[in-house]
């Protein structure tokens, strides 16, 4: 997939020490619930190496912009939206609620969401009741 969608090279014309953290979706994978042809990455985290961090919401857009100027494919996981965490008022109830919904193909119910700090410093994934009730017998 790097080859592929010419990522080595562009991280290696970038001149910074990144990493990118993704996930592989199409066929052969997982039952393929997306319905896709072939196979495709998608980035959900930029990691940067020399400053041991990862990269805040601008910062991460800022390489994956730079990444794609550079010649690469770089598909990204979708962004529902910028909220504030408190919008749940502290209920996992709730939070679990809002993991709930279609996935990138509207016939499928998504895994979960993930949460997010805009700075990179936190992240944590609510798994949907759903996918966890309809995969259980893995």
């Amino acid at each position: 997939m790097a080859r592929e969608d010419r990522l080595l090279e562009a991280l290696a014309a970038l001149g910074r020490n990144v990493a990118l953290q993704g996930e592989i979706i199409g066929e052969g994978i997982q039952g393929n619930p997306e319905k896709l042809r072939g196979q495709q990455f998608h980035v959900f985290d930029v990691f940067d190496i020399d400053r041991g961090g990862y990269c805040g919401m601008e910062e991460r857009g800022a390489v994956v912009d730079s990444l794609r100027a550079l010649g690469a494919t770089v598909r990204t996981v979708p962004l529902l939206e910028v909220t504030a965490l408190d919008r749940f008022g502290g209920s996992i109830a709730e939070v679990l609620a809002y993991a709930e919904g279609p996935s990138l193909n509207r016939e499928t119910s998504r895994e979960g969401l993930v949460f997010k700090r805009l700075d990179g410093g936190l992240s944590f994934k609510a798994i949907s009741n759903s996918y966890l009730l309809k995969h259980s017998d893995r």
